[in-house]
């Protein structure tokens, strides 16, 4: 199998296992996306993160597949957010400064990962931060938050599962995306072997 064949990817579901609903099992889940076809497939924590392999270049269609796949298998209707190993490289490279950081223990810093269907940089107007306690900021297929801990209770992030554009993101602790990411740093391996 050649590297130039086959794309390494995760794929994020949106709210599996969360606060006792849309319960799934990971190796289940696992098991669904080899059916699939897809390879070296692996997931990582319990919240719905799968690596995988394929041939198919566009992540659009992938997550069309899977979304379709997973309502199919298990009866849950959920967005599904598909992200190449090369996209996920420069998510995390553009992380802010701050981020990159040693002492970030005070804030808490997440990424949100966009649906292709709103991925655009206005989506910062719609998610209408606070600006004295929140800070965001915008790259091509996310949008990055934090604020400090002991402000959170003001940040109007807290609340945005109440917002309708919540629907088409899925929110990741930075330091998870980072082990998520070294993840796919190893299935990269797998394939160049």
């Amino acid at each position: 199998m050649s590297s130039k064949t086959h794309t390494t990817y995760v794929a994020l579901l949106r709210g599996i296992n969360v606060g006792g609903n849309t319960p799934l099992s990971m190796k289940e889940l696992k098991k669904s996306f080899e059916l699939l076809g897809f390879q070296n497939v692996s997931t990582f924590i319990n919240s719905g993160n799968v690596v995988f392999q394929t041939s198919e270049k566009d992540p659009r269609v992938l997550e069309t597949l899977i979304a379709s796949n997973i309502t199919k298998t298990f009866g849950y209707e959920l967005v599904v957010v598909v992200r190449s190993f090369e996209e996920m490289k420069k998510v995390l490279r553009h992380v802010p400064t701050l981020w990159k950081q040693s002492n970030t223990q005070d804030y808490r810093c997440d990424i949100m990962f966009l649906h292709h269907s709103i991925d655009d940089k206005k989506i910062l107007d719609e998610l209408q931060p606070r600006n004295e306690v929140d800070h965001i900021s915008y790259y091509q297929g996310a949008v990055y938050w934090s604020a400090r801990k002991d402000e959170f209770t003001r940040s109007s992030m807290n609340k945005i599962v109440a917002k309708k554009i919540c629907k088409f993101m899925t929110i990741r602790v930075y330091n998870s995306a980072r082990r998520l990411f070294k993840l796919m740093e190893a299935t990269e391996e797998i394939e160049s072997k």
